[in-house]
């Protein structure tokens, strides 16, 4: 989302973190909300409500032009998973019965809320990685059960020229994630559910496995795999299904795929002109994203 709507909300909330716009959303779901956070989207827990259970609201502007199709399809990835018996948090209707719901311009979703924490890479070690891999693989194969006949509209992989030759069949192409990165698994004890599928789509496996171990990559290049975390999270992987040598070969223009595909989405960001009157996070969110925008042009060049 521009940064400036990130302000917009920002300025918005109270001392006890609640907002206009959250608290219209609530009242959809029949509850009472605080806000977490906003990236992609605005993030809200709602408490009370719908049988007293716990949810998450995420919301995008409609302004967006895919705002309604990527909520509709994470919603239905999320839905599908669910039912296939993966890790996952599932999406809770409103009170209409809706999965994704219109409010004063915005659109809305609601997964349920796994109680957890949410970890980085920097507090990652083997022992989760090798679950993390574990539970992405298991996704996959899970994924291979869904019926897409009431699909949203999925995407698929942009692959180059170089990658059109490679084979799609069901051993290692299908439903990916899209965001499997650690930040997107929230954690109970040693147990782990994954949560935001706007990016859900078809694809090759190797292509989630590239993205999830960035982190442990130069830019746009593949994952070190024979550092301590992504060995232990490929020896997790496999425990659930194969990852061949031939899709390790996959991994570098996969990788680099990858990359040019999150520096065109940086692009509505870096061209919105910064602002005297935002405040101090929201320039150094837009200096950081300057810099990884400059890091991938390099490694792309």
């Amino acid at each position: 989302m521009p940064i400036s709507e990130l302000v917009a909300v920002g300025a918005s909330l109270d001392d006890r973190f609640r907002c206009p716009l959250g608290q219209a959303a609530a009242q959809v779901w029949d509850c009472s909300v605080t806000f977490i956070r906003s990236s992609a989207s605005h993030v809200f827990v709602a408490e009370g409500g719908m049988a007293d259970r716990r949810v998450i609201l995420r919301m995008r502007p409609g302004t967006q032009p895919d705002a309604a199709t990527v909520l509709r399809r994470s919603a239905w990835a999320a839905a599908a998973f669910k039912d296939a018996e993966a890790a996952v948090a599932g999406p809770v209707a409103s009170r209409a019965g809706s999965f994704v719901e219109h409010v004063d311009g915005y659109l809305v979703t609601a997964l349920e809320a796994v109680e957890g924490e949410v970890r980085d890479s920097d507090d990652l070690d083997e022992q989760s990685a090798w679950t993390w891999g574990r539970l992405l693989a298991d996704l996959h194969a899970r994924g291979q059960r869904v019926d897409h006949s009431d699909a949203a509209t999925l995407g698929t992989t942009n692959a180059t020229s170089s990658q059109a030759a490679l084979p799609r069949t069901p051993d290692v192409y299908g439903l990916l994630h899209g965001d499997p990165e650690i930040d997107n698994l929230v954690w109970t004890g040693t147990q782990a559910a994954f949560v935001d599928f706007d990016d859900v789509h078809h694809g090759w496996y190797a292509a989630d496995v590239a993205f999830a171990l960035r982190d442990w990559a130069p830019p746009a290049s593949a994952p070190d795999l024979a550092k301590p975390i992504p060995a232990a999270f490929l020896d997790g992987y496999r425990q659930r299904r194969p990852f061949t040598d031939q899709e390790r070969s996959w991994l570098p223009p996969l990788a680099r795929i990858a990359a040019e595909h999150t520096l065109a989405r940086l692009q509505p960001v870096l061209a919105e002109p910064g602002s005297d009157e935002w405040p101090a996070w929201a320039h150094a969110l837009q200096q950081r994203v300057r810099t990884k925008a400059e890091e991938l042009r390099r490694a792309l060049s």
